[in-house]
């Protein structure tokens, strides 16, 4: 088995890997153009300008190379845009930054927001400030949860090549010890697979929940689990999925667990424990019902608790 040394150096490919360049991706560069044109077609005011401040701000940024624009860059444009709409088109700008806000914000934060009591389409002066003060914080959040979202996406792809390298390496593993050892197959050897097996099953289960998507709620909470403690994480997987496999290959060999489904063992008749080591299986089939056991009560946490929860309950009522 790698000891902890080679697991490190292999991770350690991966961290060192070429830092992503922070430019707009395609989509974003196509927005970005959206709200250039949406810039230049800015009625102009009755004293022959714009607002000044903004104008400089945004020709700085469309004089930057396309390359060069990030995503600071787009959120300050659509910003300074929305401070320099006019109240008829302030007002109907508002139903599409609502719309968007709960799209990224998701449904109970856009719920919570409509709780609040925010500004109505209204005529007055005052109301058309306070409501684009209004959208300009819709549109500052929104923009806060898409980063959260990309960052998640990204954070969720690295842990994913995590989880692949480390199941790639307990199937080498796995097959080398059936190499190694295949006949006979021994109790200790059964149980060394039992483990990788067991430890398989608990990172691609891990590897089934990262494919489903939180709520955003959750996204921010998870994508600070899967930055800070990544590896915490992979290692609860293997440990809990071995642990779990073996409890349940105790459970079997001792008869606790029985049926035509789950494996059967010849044991050893002698009295001292230490044989019980050499004890092997009854035939392949036996030995592939293992394995498919081992798999489960890695891949099903709850599997392995339930069954030890019903025989305490069993064990309690017999005493």
């Amino acid at each position: 088995m790698p000891n902890a040394n080679t697991i490190g150096v292999f991770f350690n490919f991966f961290r060192n890997r070429k830092k992503k360049n922070e430019e707009l991706p395609r989509y974003a560069r196509c927005y970005f153009r959206h709200l250039e044109g949406e810039y230049h077609a800015l009625p102009v005011k009755p004293d022959g300008n714009k607002d000044n401040n903004y104008i400089a701000r945004i020709q700085n940024i469309l004089a930057k190379e396309e390359k060069d624009l990030n995503w600071d860059d787009l959120f300050q444009v659509e910003l300074c845009l929305l401070r320099m709409q006019s109240p008829e088109k302030l007002r109907r700008k508002d139903w599409i930054m609502r719309d968007r806000y709960h799209d990224f914000a998701g449904s109970e934060a856009y719920q919570s927001y409509i709780n609040s009591e925010p500004p109505k389409i209204v005529q007055g002066t005052d109301e058309q400030e306070e409501l684009r003060a209004d959208l300009e914080v819709l549109l500052e959040d929104s923009f806060w949860h898409s980063q959260i979202r990309r960052y998640w996406e990204e954070e969720r792809k690295t842990f994913n090549r995590y989880l692949f390298s480390t199941i790639g390496l307990l199937g080498i593993a796995l097959v080398a010890v059936l190499i190694w050892h295949s006949n006979p197959i021994s109790t200790w050897v059964t149980t060394l697979i039992v483990t990788l097996t067991g430890a398989m099953g608990g990172l691609i289960s891990m590897m089934r929940r990262l494919q489903s998507i939180p709520t955003e709620a959750e996204r921010l909470s998870s994508l600070i689990e899967m930055t800070a403690a990544k590896i915490g994480i992979l290692l609860q997987a293997l440990i809990f999925g071995a642990i779990f496999a073996n409890v349940l290959f105790w459970m079997i060999v001792s008869g606790l667990v029985q049926g035509d489904l789950f494996p059967s063992f010849r044991m050893n008749k002698e009295e001292n424990p230490i044989f019980l080591l050499e004890t092997p299986l009854a035939n392949a089939i036996q030995f592939f019902k293992l394995l498919v056991w081992s798999f489960i009560a890695g891949f099903a946490e709850r599997f392995v608790p339930d069954i030890l929860d019903r025989v305490a309950t069993k064990g309690q009522a017999g005493g």
